[in-house]
């Protein structure tokens, strides 16, 4: 199969998986694709089909709002996002504008803080890919990613919506 039909069909299985959210093994499934999709570096799908069209990629999130840099100001022990990536599903109506992003800035975004560690949208999807087992089971290497494949709320999510390409 070359990289264009790949893409298609990775796209074409992740775009259902991206409403509700029923069981973990599918969030797990989401996680796998955006991998795939995004993280494998020069091996990643969307940079081989990329190649030659030269195409910029934006992704649709939020940013961090007032509120949620508040919150963070008071060292919570634990503090997740969940759905407050999503513009069109945040919890908190200021932030609910859109923020058009590159894909560097999405995988950037903070949405966990767990014990004062920060974790991003990439450290999530890495973590759910390669520790949980949407691509590999196994065990994280560093306390981070031990400490983030010990949280259950990685796999305990409403909606999955923020990624569109």
């Amino acid at each position: 199969m070359d990289a264009d039909s790949l893409f298609l069909h990775k796209l074409n299985d992740l775009e259902p998986r991206l409403g509700e959210v029923a069981t973990d093994y599918e969030v797990l499934g989401i996680a796998g694709l955006v991998r795939d999709l995004l993280l494998d570096g020069s091996n990643s799908v969307v940079d081989q089909v990329n190649r030659t069209r030269r195409l910029r990629w934006e992704f649709v999130t939020t940013q961090e709002s007032e509120l949620e840099r508040m919150i963070l100001e008071m060292n919570p022990s634990f503090r997740a996002l969940g759905d407050g990536i999503d513009a069109e599903t945040a919890f908190i109506p200021a932030a609910r504008e859109p923020w058009h992003v590159t894909r560097d800035q999405f995988l950037a975004r903070r949405v966990i803080v767990v014990a004062g560690s920060d974790y991003l949208v990439k450290d999530v999807v890495q973590v759910s890919a390669n520790v949980l087992g949407a691509r590999h089971l196994g065990q994280g290497r560093t306390d981070p990613e031990k400490q983030l494949a010990r949280d259950r709320y990685l796999t305990r999510r409403r909606s999955c919506r923020t990624w569109s390409g």
